[in-house]
């Protein structure tokens, strides 16, 4: 969409991992196909970890706000498209659909417009600290 990241730059970040890879399978992901796949609408949130600063950098994620969520659980709803990538710490989010996703440092997370997320932080270590780009930035 319109002002959000072209997600295509996934696609050579992956070519490092086989098809098959365990890892990948765990987040929906099972190869360089379908990360070339992301550029278009998604319909459910999904987490690809950064794998390297070119990637960082395709995404202008320095330039993204930043965001600590301070309740230990909470419910948000996503009006419009939303990006993430965590700085630090480590969260659960669930969606609507039931999906579960645990999030970590240097993960980016794709959350399309219309998603309801149930957030578990884990505090005990360090808070969260993301950066957010919502719809347009």
């Amino acid at each position: 969409k319109e002002g959000m990241p072209d997600l295509s730059v996934l696609e050579s970040g992956m070519s490092d991992f086989d098809e098959g890879d365990d890892y990948f399978d765990d987040f929906g992901f099972t190869g360089s196909e379908e990360a070339g796949a992301l550029g278009g609408v998604m319909d459910r949130m999904d987490v690809v970890p950064i794998m390297n600063d070119e990637m960082y950098m395709a995404f202008g994620i320095d330039s993204w706000p930043l965001w600590s969520p301070k309740e230990e659980t909470f419910t948000m709803h996503h009006d419009d498209d939303e990006m993430w990538y965590v700085i630090k710490g480590e969260a659960r989010v669930e969606t609507q659909h039931n999906d579960g996703f645990h999030i970590k440092e240097k993960d980016l997370v794709n959350v399309p417009a219309g998603t309801t997320t149930t957030w578990s932080l884990r505090q005990d270590d360090q808070p969260i600290q993301l950066r957010r780009l919502i719809g347009d930035g």
